[in-house]
């Protein structure tokens, strides 16, 4: 049985090879190298494309003869934003018609991450409201709703939407007017979240504050508050120290890590949910309503695999960048689901919803959910407000 290297990227330029043509478009000096790759995995190109076709090359215009729906272009070029400007020119759509091979996921990537010295990277979207999108006026007087969370609650990431815009219509449809403030961020963990909450979400005046969360928590680091952008750069300000000089105030600029997580059974869990008793005393504190939804994943206990979900998790060799092996992934999140059903019991504030899926078939990978799937949260989540009676 053939295995890719990893549960993203290759998994998914396979599959998009089974159902488009596959077209590539790539500075010259890549052209054959990934030509050579992509034959390695049976990908078959149509053919390819370029901004300056020389002789009989095609060029990126004659993607004007075909049907967005039926290509998916694979662009491998160090401009990647003047081939985005160029494609979108021409009426195709990031993630349906064409992706970067960089980072070859379903993502839109429609707001760049910018570094955050406090969050380690936060995403840039407006001056007034930045690090979240707004669906609903915020300068109204409606019900306000923060909702944070990691990639699978990030209103920028997919070319669809997110259930934060599923969760607004909702409200607005029984009647009620809000405004969804969306401040997830791809890869934040509970740390994060707790870290964004106390510096920027509670400045934007939330009635109700919903925590979609606990996948980015089943495997943590070293110093699991320290998120691993932040380490990167604090690391290369520590290494500019000797040679530039660096000083902050009076003394020599050196990194601080603080004390180490604790590495024994159910650390991980103990982490999480020890953050989010912290957001809901900050919220009891400020008078803000709070529920945390443990969210569901594939590698979590589900019985009811789909044909696609088996080939998927038997095809990875791999679980995200720490290169945990699938089997490892598997008890960790159930484990993980194991403890977040005890608790929900005790607390109420806090709603397991990792078996929503349990009978669906909506992942697009082990963690990330296709638009029916953000639906079927934002009808969960709406239904778990109407019961605590915050609407």
């Amino acid at each position: 049985m053939f295995r890719v290297i990893r549960d993203v990227d290759l998994w998914f330029l396979i599959e998009d090879s089974k159902k488009k043509k596959m077209i590539l478009f790539s500075d010259r000096k890549y052209s054959e190298k990934i030509s050579s790759v992509l034959k390695n995995l049976d990908v078959d190109i149509a053919y390819k494309i370029f901004d300056d076709p020389i002789n009989d090359e095609q060029s990126v215009y004659d993607l004007l003869m075909e049907n967005p729906d039926d290509i998916m272009v694979v662009v491998a070029k160090d401009d990647f934003s003047k081939a985005k400007a160029t494609l979108n020119s021409l009426g195709l759509k990031i993630g349906v018609s064409y992706k970067n091979l960089r980072k070859y996921t379903f993502e839109s990537l429609s707001a760049p991450y910018y570094y955050d010295p406090v969050c380690g990277y936060n995403l840039f979207t407006d001056d007034k409201y930045n690090g979240f999108r707004m669906f609903g006026n915020p300068e109204s007087d409606a019900v306000r709703i923060l909702t944070i969370g990691g990639s699978t609650t990030d209103a920028y990431l997919y070319p669809f939407k997110c259930w934060s815009e599923y969760l607004h219509e909702m409200i607005n449809e029984s009647g009620i007017e809000n405004v969804v403030m969306c401040g997830a961020v791809s890869g934040y963990s509970s740390a994060d979240e707790l870290y964004k909450i106390i510096r920027d979400g509670v400045e934007l005046k939330p009635d109700i504050i919903i925590n979609y969360s606990g996948c980015n928590d089943i495997k943590l680091g070293d110093y699991p508050y320290i998120n691993s952008y932040m380490k990167r750069i604090s690391n290369y300000l520590s290494g500019q120290n000797s040679s530039i000089g660096t000083r902050f105030e009076s003394n020599p600029f050196g990194v601080t890590w603080g004390i180490k997580g604790e590495r024994e059974p159910d650390s991980n869990y103990r982490f999480w949910i020890r953050n989010q008793r912290m957001i809901n005393a900050i919220c009891s504190e400020m008078g803000i309503k709070h529920i945390t939804v443990h969210q569901p994943n594939m590698c979590n206990g589900k019985v009811n695999m789909s044909t696609y979900e088996e080939e998927y998790l038997g095809n990875i060799c791999f679980c995200g960048v720490d290169k945990q092996s699938v089997e490892k992934n598997k008890e960790q999140s159930i484990r993980f689901r194991q403890l977040v059903c005890e608790d929900a019991k005790k607390l109420d504030w806090l709603e397991d919803m990792s078996g929503i899926f349990d009978n669906e078939d909506v992942y697009i990978d082990r963690l990330h959910i296709n638009e029916e799937g953000n639906r079927i949260v934002a009808s969960n989540i709406f239904e778990v407000l109407k019961q605590h009676q915050f609407i």
